[in-house]
C-alpha cells in the first residue's frame, strides 16, 4: 500500500490514548442480518430435503453464498474490536497496520464471494424456471450466469495479485510499487457488481408478465422484487461511499470504510433472503397454513359442487408442475426438480368392439 508524503505530512499528531472512534453500529446491524439469513436459509434447506424433495443445484450455491458471508462479518467485527479500524488511519497503532491490511484484502475476497454465488443462485432458479419456457429467457439467464462466473473470478484474481511481490498489498510504503491503481479497480467492481444485480432483478419480470398468476401470488413475487431493487440500492450506495474513500484527499481509508460497511451487509445478506424466500413457501403452508399468502383463494360459489382433484391436475403436480388459468400451460414447480421425459414413452392401441345391433 502506497501512502504519499505529502497525505502523511497533513495528519493530525496520531492519538493513541483516546482517539475519536466509531461505535458498533455496523456490527450489530451485520450480525442481526447474519442470524436472520441464517433462520431463513435453514428453513430453506428444511423444505427442500425434508418436505418437497427438491433440493437443487441453487440450494447448493446459496449454502456456498452464506459461507464467506459470515466470514466477512467476522473479520469486520475483529478488525473493528481488535485492529482499529474504528478510528481514523493516523490513529491507528503502527503494529496494527499490516494485519488490518491483510484483514481488509480478505474482507474483499469473501464480499466477492458471496455476492456472486448468490447471484449465481437466483440464476440457477430462473434457469429452473426459463427451461420451461419458449423463449430466450433461459439463454440470457445463461449468459448472465457465464458473464456474474467470471466477473467473481477475474475480480478474486486481481485482488490477489494485484501487487508484485503481493506482500506490497499490506505493506506501506511512501516511496513506489509495482502495484496497480488499487482505488480504480475498486470502483469498477463495484460499478460492475451494481449492474450485475440491477440486470438479474428485471430479467424475470417480462417471465412473470407472461405467466398467468392469482394475485396474491403477484403480489408476493412483486415483494421479491422489491427485495431485489433494495440490494441493488444498497449496492449503488456502497459504490458511491468507495468512490468517496478512495479519492479522498486526506487518505483516511479506516473512517471512511466504515461507511461503506453498513449497504456491504445488507447487499449479502439481503440477497440471500431474497433469495430464499419463494423456497420456503412449503414450510410456511404446513406449519403456518393461516399465512398461504401463496396460495390462490377459494371461489365463494354456494351452488358449486365440490372440487374433486383431475387426473390432469394429479399428474401435474405429481411430476412437479402446477396448472395455470391458461389449460395449455403449466408452470414449473419451483420446490421440485423438473421431470424428465420417459425413454419408453409411446402410444397405447386400444382395440375397440362394435356394438351389434341388439347387443343390450
Amino acid at each position: 500500500m502506497r501512502i504519499t508524503a505529502e497525505i502523511t505530512a497533513s495528519w493530525p499528531p496520531s492519538n493513541n490514548v483516546d482517539p475519536e472512534t466509531r461505535g458498533p453500529n455496523n456490527i450489530i446491524v451485520g450480525l442481526l442480518l447474519l442470524s436472520l439469513a441464517g433462520v431463513v436459509l435453514a428453513i430453506r434447506i428444511y423444505t427442500r430435503v425434508k418436505i418437497s424433495n427438491g433440493f437443487g443445484h441453487d440450494d447448493v450455491l446459496i449454502c456456498l453464498a452464506y459461507v464467506p458471508a459470515v466470514a466477512f462479518v467476522v473479520l469486520q467485527a475483529i478488525g473493528h474490536f481488535r485492529l482499529d479500524t474504528d478510528r481514523h488511519t493516523w490513529d491507528v497503532r503502527p503494529e496494527l497496520v499490516m494485519l488490518s491490511l491483510q484483514v481488509g484484502l480478505a474482507e474483499q475476497i469473501l464480499f466477492a464471494l458471496a455476492t456472486g454465488f448468490t447471484k449465481l443462485s437466483i440464476l440457477a432458479l430462473l434457469y429452473r424456471v426459463a427451461a420451461c419456457s419458449r423463449g430466450r429467457t433461459k439463454h440470457v439467464v445463461f449468459v448472465l450466469s457465464g458473464v456474474v462466473t467470471l466477473d467473481t473470478i477475474v475480480f478474486v484474481l486481481v485482488t490477489i495479485f494485484q501487487c508484485s511481490p503481493i506482500s506490497d498489498i499490506w505493506t506501506v510504503a511512501l516511496g513506489p510499487q509495482r502495484c496497480i491503481k488499487q482505488g480504480l479497480h475498486v470502483i469498477v467492481a463495484s460499478i460492475i457488481n451494481t449492474i450485475l444485480d440491477f440486470l438479474i432483478v428485471f430479467v424475470p419480470v417480462k417471465m412473470v408478465l407472461g405467466i398467468q398468476l392469482p394475485l396474491p401470488q403477484r403480489l408476493t413475487i412483486l415483494s421479491l422484487f422489491a427485495g431485489g431493487l433494495l440490494v441493488c440500492i444498497a449496492g449503488s450506495v456502497r459504490t458511491y461511499l468507495t468512490w468517496v474513500m478512495v479519492t479522498s484527499p486526506d487518505g483516511d481509508i479506516t473512517w471512511r470504510l466504515y461507511d461503506t460497511r453498513f449497504p456491504g451487509a445488507v447487499e449479502p445478506f439481503l440477497g440471500i433472503i431474497c433469495a430464499s424466500a419463494t423456497a420456503t413457501k412449503p414450510f410456511f403452508a404446513r406449519y403456518f397454513p393461516r399465512l398461504r399468502i401463496l396460495e390462490k383463494p377459494p371461489a365463494a360459489d354456494s351452488d358449486s359442487k365440490p372440487n374433486r382433484p383431475s387426473h390432469q391436475a394429479n399428474k401435474s403436480q405429481q411430476s412437479g408442475y402446477l396448472p395455470t388459468n391458461d389449460k395449455n400451460q403449466f408452470l414449473p414447480n419451483l420446490n421440485k426438480p423438473l421431470p424428465s421425459p420417459p425413454t419408453n414413452a409411446g402410444v397405447t392401441r386400444h382395440d375397440v368392439q362394435p356394438i351389434h345391433p341388439g347387443g343390450i
